[in-house]
């Protein structure tokens, strides 16, 4: 999309003191364009980390569904065989930190978009590690189609070729994910990898378990602890939109929406400069996200509006 105009957006002057440290380069322009769109989001995350041939060879039989599958390796080669894999093992085990609970592979899942087509997530997956660890670690993947949403396990020496140890960073997980969207993409699987806030999400996703558990009507631990949470705010009188890690996150959405605002704004003059169209509709639309993002709400807030509004309605019904 951002291709034919991002010499264009590149060489835009922008008001500082109105969008401090917004970026109009193509890709930064391409990224809140994707936003806008209300993609679903690509999903990257560290499972665990093995440490240890036993942890390790017990993880591969789990992503390989105790032989039921083949896995994958940087040379494109299927592996099923249970004494090859062993050998693998062997030989990655060489490499293995003695110390204890060292982190010798890490492990992670892949997950697109529910029912996405099985061969796109197999190849994403593929192309995301080869370009990712293909030169600088062994690693083994599977593909799972098991749930809704296809995806891939890809279990990674941490010791690499040169001798140095992976060390992922919350950084580099932000990364991965945005380049294992980008391989969704080329292969017609269509998501994006936006951070939360951007989004005006103020909570990460419930987990599953969780999720398992409010549907068979129990109150899950996170739940409780936010119920007392609540109570001990009242009690002392403090307000949960003054947390300082909630403030911040209000805040950064506020600059986000603000930089957003202005980009749309300076976009789509430029576009009636330049009479450029399809430029237009993506100000356009960048420019509706933003206006739509809301300010991210806790789980404690969440719970007490609920309250709150279960209150007043019993209010109601007494009145009539």
């Amino acid at each position: 999309m951002a291709k034919e105009y991002e010499d264009i957006l590149g060489s835009i002057k922008v008001d500082k003191r109105k969008a401090k440290d917004i970026s109009l380069s193509g890709s930064g322009f391409k990224k809140a364009y994707l936003a806008s769109q209300n993609l679903p989001q690509a999903v990257l995350k560290i499972s665990s980390y093995s440490h240890g041939k036993t942890k390790a060879s017990a993880h591969l039989k789990y992503i390989n569904r105790q032989g039921n599958l083949d896995v994958e390796d940087p040379g494109g080669n299927k592996i099923t065989d249970p004494m090859e894999l062993k050998e693998l093992m062997d030989e990655w085990a060489m490499d293995f930190d003695k110390r204890k609970n060292s982190r010798d592979t890490v492990n992670i899942v892949l997950s697109a978009p529910k029912d996405s087509e099985l061969g796109a997530v197999e190849s994403s997956v593929r192309d995301f590690a080869q370009k990712t660890f293909g030169q600088t670690n062994d690693y083994l993947f599977a593909i799972h189609n098991d749930t809704d949403h296809p995806h891939g396990h890809l279990m990674v020496k941490m010791r690499g070729y040169d001798g140095s140890k992976l060390d992922p960073q919350k950084e580099d997980l932000r990364q991965w994910r945005e380049q294992f969207a980008e391989s969704l993409r080329e292969h017609g699987v269509m998501v994006d990898a936006s951070p939360r806030l951007f989004r005006g999400v103020g909570r990460k996703g419930t987990k599953q378990n969780v999720h398992h558990i409010r549907q068979r009507g129990d109150t899950p631990n996170v739940d409780k602890q936010a119920m007392d949470e609540i109570v001990k705010d009242n009690l002392k009188g403090k307000d949960p939109n003054n947390k300082p890690w909630a403030k911040a996150d209000k805040a950064k959405t506020k600059k986000n929406k603000e930089q957003l605002s202005e980009l749309a704004k300076t976009a789509s003059e430029l576009a009636e400069t330049k009479g450029n169209t399809e430029l237009k509709k993506a100000a356009e639309s960048i420019g509706t996200f933003a206006e739509n993002i809301t300010e991210p709400k806790t789980r404690a807030e969440e719970i007490n509006n609920a309250i709150n509004e279960r209150n007043n309605k019993k209010d109601i019904d007494r009145e009539l």
